[in-house]
């Protein structure tokens, strides 16, 4: 039986125009012992029949298919349980490859430090203005990281993406690390969480591997009614996750934590809940509630404890949002930090300018830029 070095993970979904692309990026990798699990969550466009032509022209990419939409999570799971290679990786159908050489360069990584977890850089690509930025981490995408964890390097908690991660398969199936299905959005979030902690190494390498391409229209960067829920289910699995951790983990993802149920709770201010929603969440806010340890509570939510316990679900429910909302003053302040830290950016740049225009070299060549 061919055991493949790593198994690339692409859950389908109706991605006919863009699962070209990505199965090629796959297809166009150096490194050759792979294989290519394409699991089509029951697409109704042309995706499946995609995956069998590509499959019959490669024998690694290997078709699945689900008999009924069950979204990413339950199709990344579905890959998991077929995989036979020593690492995953996730590859999402609409987004691709960077380079030729972004798995062999994970998998060196990981193989010089025995990491359980390698973690590429990954850039957001809008097609309609080919803007290009870092995603999400920024904060450490400058530098290497090699034979850390995530006690060392907190800020790789700001790491939530499933994608561009080669994870050693092993580690995922010993923990029974699996995406919670009910989480029909935001999956990823107690997904990476949990694997940022139980990876003994950890590595990060800013060599570009990943192209993330924002389109619109997309679900994943949209809006929805059930957006408070997912929120609030990912906060009550890291709480449930974190309860065999120690103080120390809890400080790394605190801050994360706090942030899915401010914005849960926020996301079904925006929409006109029934009496039904409204008492569902409110289930939801006693569990987190009754089992967070404080500092997972936002400072607004731990003071409303003792009410949260109260049978009067609405007016609970009215008190925790009106604690929750942005607060004017607040965003002015934010606001104002970020024109401050601006204006010493350009300082900076301006002197650094100055310095470029004294130097010997500039005056030297100076006059050939001149018409």
């Amino acid at each position: 039986m061919h055991h493949p070095t790593i198994s690339v993970i692409m859950p389908v979904y109706n991605a006919e125009a863009y699962l070209a692309e990505s199965l090629r990026s796959a297809q166009a990798q150096d490194l050759r012992d792979i294989e290519i699990i394409g699991v089509d969550d029951c697409s109704t466009d042309n995706s499946h029949a995609m995956l069998e032509a590509f499959s019959r022209e490669d024998a690694r990419i290997i078709p699945l298919r689900h008999e009924r939409n069950q979204r990413q999570g339950a199709a990344r799971n579905t890959g998991m349980a077929a995989a036979k290679g020593d690492y995953v990786f996730f590859l999402d159908s609409d987004d691709f490859l960077a380079a030729p050489d972004a798995l062999s360069v994970l998998y060196r990584v990981a193989k010089e430090d025995n990491a359980d977890e390698v973690i590429g850089r990954t850039l957001r690509w809008t097609p309609e203005t080919d803007e290009r930025e870092q995603h999400y981490h920024a904060a450490y995408q400058a530098e290497e990281l090699r034979k850390t964890t995530v006690l060392r390097n907190p800020e790789l908690a700001w790491n939530m993406p499933s994608w561009n991660k080669l994870m050693r398969l092993d580690m995922l199936r010993g923990h029974g690390v699996t995406f919670d299905t009910r989480l029909l959005r935001y999956e990823d979030y107690d997904f990476s969480c949990r694997v940022h902690v139980l990876a003994r190494e950890i590595s990060f390498t800013p060599y570009t591997t990943y192209i993330h391409r924002m389109r619109q229209g997309s679900t994943v960067h949209s809006d929805n009614k059930e957006d408070s829920t997912y929120h609030l289910l990912a906060a009550q699995n890291i709480i449930a996750f974190m309860s065999r951790y120690d103080h120390r983990y809890h400080n790394a993802f605190k801050i994360r934590v706090n942030r899915y149920i401010t914005k849960g709770l926020r996301f079904s201010a925006s929409f006109d809940l029934s009496d039904t929603e409204i008492e569902n969440l409110m289930r939801l806010m006693r569990d987190i509630v009754a089992k967070a340890p404080a500092v997972f509570l936002p400072q607004s939510v731990a003071k409303l404890k003792g009410s949260i316990q109260g049978a009067d679900y609405r007016a609970t429910y009215a008190k925790l949002i009106a604690a929750v909302a942005p607060s004017p003053e607040k965003d002015l302040r934010q606001l104002n930090k970020q024109v401050q830290e601006l204006q010493e950016k350009n300082k900076k740049l301006q002197n650094e300018l100055k310095e470029i225009h004294s130097s010997f070299i500039w005056k030297l060549t100076s006059p050939l830029y001149k018409k």
